[in-house]
């Protein structure tokens, strides 16, 4: 998540772990100075980061960082900061999250487009979470509606399904799958809802390799009024300017964009395994021309496919930016768009 003007933490939400104050961070040298101590023992200090993007920071009694919630506060100064009015103050909430969102808010607003993240848990290499493509799904997916919320339009972030295709890793311990049938009848349910709630278009937002929902939303489409259309995240964008070697699975672009994102997840690289593939004897499986599923364990002894020892937070930071930016602009023309006249003449 590319940093903001500033951000604050509060005591509210239990996922969201030292996003943007970890001091860790390669590259990104934030200086603290405690500047006041509130109420019940709380003190708050200012990062200012090499980049000038300024941060509040609240500790608790015991100097430890509150490690539950943020709140982006676009254009603020550091000087404008209560933790008081932060923490009772709806500007907490990102209405383009429907997790974080109200029906007050939701009665009020007329979305344009709906967007769903789907990932999948599995193992990604010995460095990364299992829920590495949930997290990227679910950070992309938020930083785009964002973006695209800033232009003008109303997307609508629905909850990351966080499980996906797994039957060439059926054999790795708590890789869950989830069949592409059952992906379908999945798809079809949400559809139906969404279509009848008034919602006219639906983005899904892929994080992982073993998905595939052209053929789903090739038979789905007829039977519904809401438009489908899917993106895999990764590759909007041609990630060879920013990657020496990006990898196919746990590599250099998604290593880096898991230390951007989620720093404190990620395993210190001399940890990771190499990320060295097999390849198929047969010469048109292993050239590409010719498809099969792989099997995991006998393409990679660590689940990586792909070298992730080039990795820095700052190659992904500019990846992710570059990738938000893109998929915020389409649904910025997306929201605009009349799902029955969208083709023009060449």
């Amino acid at each position: 998540m590319p940093g903001p003007t500033a951000w604050v933490w509060v005591a509210e939400h239990p996922f969201l772990v030292k996003l943007h104050a970890d001091t860790r961070r390669e590259g990104v040298r934030e200086y603290l100075q405690l500047v006041q101590q509130q109420g019940d023992g709380l003190k708050w200090a200012v990062a200012a980061s090499t980049r000038g993007k300024p941060s509040k920071i609240v500790f608790g009694p015991d100097g430890a960082v509150i490690p539950y919630f943020y709140l982006y506060l676009a254009d603020a100064q550091v000087g404008e900061f209560e933790l008081g009015a932060a923490a009772g103050s709806d500007d907490r909430i990102r209405p383009w999250i429907l997790a974080e969102t109200n029906w007050r808010a939701v009665s009020q607003t007329a979305y344009d487009v709906a967007v769903l993240p789907w990932g999948a848990t599995e193992a990604h290499n010995w460095h990364l979470p299992y829920a590495t493509d949930v997290i990227q799904a679910e950070h992309v997916a938020a930083e785009a509606a964002r973006l695209a919320w800033e232009r003008g339009a109303r997307p609508i972030v629905l909850p990351t399904v966080p499980f996906g295709v797994q039957t060439g890793q059926l054999d790795i311990p708590l890789c869950l799958n989830l069949n592409p049938s059952t992906q379908a009848a999945i798809l079809a349910d949400l559809a139906q809802a969404l279509a009848g709630q008034g919602i006219r278009k639906l983005l899904i937002l892929n994080a992982h390799g073993g998905n595939d929902f052209r053929a789903i939303i090739r038979e789905l489409q007829p039977k519904t009024d809401l438009f489908l259309c899917t993106i895999n995240w990764w590759s909007c964008v041609d990630p060879r300017p920013f990657f020496a070697t990006p990898g196919d699975h746990a590599g250099e672009l998604e290593t880096s964009v898991m230390m951007h994102v989620t720093p404190d997840l990620v395993l210190p690289l001399d940890q990771a395994g190499a990320g060295r593939e097999r390849r198929f004897r047969i010469d048109g499986l292993r050239e590409g021309w010719v498809w099969a599923p792989r099997r995991w364990t006998s393409i990679s002894q660590d689940t990586g496919v792909g070298d992730p020892s080039a990795a820095t937070a700052e190659k992904g930071e500019a990846f992710f930016r570059a990738v938000t930016e893109r998929i915020g602009g389409f649904l910025v023309e997306l929201a605009a768009a009349d799902p029955a006249d969208l083709y023009a003449d060449s």
